[in-house]
Order: structure tokens, then C-alpha cells, then sequence
């Protein structure tokens, strides 16, 4: 899951149907409340932006269908490593002239938690439960990682959401 869900879609994207995967976006939703208070404060007080592994008209339609606003968005053709790799940290830091070493990412998978970790930066987990042993090798890096076992759909924790500072 993402900020928006838009699981009824995987299966056109990987068939790469994306006429149709266009037509129906209507159909995805957001998972956080657009007039959540606590989400104005946050990007008030720090840079927010997506880093994604989608493409980017992929991910530009999604955000502008909901009405999603962020200054930084890194799609996967962005860069030419990919997560767990942590060059889409870096090109996102550059586009606001940011230290990813003082950025804070929130995901759903290993890859993205791999990304920021390899980036120097703090990853919040929040997803599917994770096996001890990846656990355990994420909490190895300098304790720079959280992990939150459930997976909200309202308040302020979003996944693939960055936020610099």
C-alpha cells in the first residue's frame, strides 16, 4: 500500500495495460484524510516528497487525481538505480538541495527501508510483518530504523512518503 491504494490496479500495470490502468484510477483511494491537521503541520514543517518505483505519469496522474501536492516526486525512470539502491533517496534530496544523512522515509518494503538505510538517512517501516532475521539485519545499521508492525489507514504515517528537513 501506498498513499493511495491502488492494489485493484496491479494486475493491469504488470500486464502494462496502461490505457486501461488510466481509465481507472478513478477507482484507487486515498489512505489518509486530505484535511488531516496533523498532515498540514508536517509539511509545514518539513519538506515532504514520493519516491516511487512506478513511472512518473503513472504516479503524476495518480497525485493529481487525488489532489496530492508534493515538491519532490522521483519515479523509477528518474534514476538509473532503482530501490534497494539508494540513488532515488539522493536525486530526491537534490531536487530541495537537502542531506538524505537528515531525511526521514517511510515504507512498506525491505527494498524501501534498504534505500534510505544505504542513503545514511532514518527509515520508518510500516507494512506486513516482517521476518525476525530482516529485522534483525535492519536493526543493525547505526538504529536507524523503525519498525511498526500494522500498516494505518488514518493519521499521519504514510508510506512512500519523504520527509526532509
Amino acid at each position: 500500500m501506498t498513499l493511495v491504494d491502488t492494489s485493484m490496479l496491479q494486475s493491469l500495470r504488470s500486464q502494462r495495460k496502461w490505457s486501461e490502468v488510466y481509465n481507472r484510477i478513478p477507482e484507487t483511494r486515498l489512505l489518509y484524510d486530505p484535511k488531516d491537521d496533523n498532515m498540514n503541520e508536517l509539511q509545514d514543517a518539513f519538506y515532504a516528497g514520493i519516491v516511487t518505483s512506478s513511472p512518473r505519469t503513472y504516479a503524476e496522474r495518480i497525485c493529481n487525481y487525488h489532489n496530492i501536492d508534493m515538491p519532490v516526486l522521483c519515479a523509477y525512470h528518474d534514476t538509473r538505480n532503482h530501490k534497494p539502491h539508494p540513488e532515488p533517496i539522493y536525486y530526491a534530496c537534490e531536487q530541495v538541495g537537502i542531506d538524505p544523512k537528515k531525511t526521514t522515509y517511510i515504507g512498506d518494503s525491505i527494498d524501501d527501508m534498504h534505500s534510505i538505510l544505504n542513503a545514511g538517512g532514518v527509515g520508518v517501516y510500516i507494512g506486513p510483518k516482517l521476518e525476525s532475521a530482516a529485522v534483525k539485519e535492519l536493526n543493525l545499521i547505526e538504529d536507524r530504523f523503525l519498525y511498526i508492525p500494522k500498516y494505518p489507514l488514518e493519521g499521519i504515517l504514510y508510506d512512500h512518503m519523504l520527509f526532509l528537513n
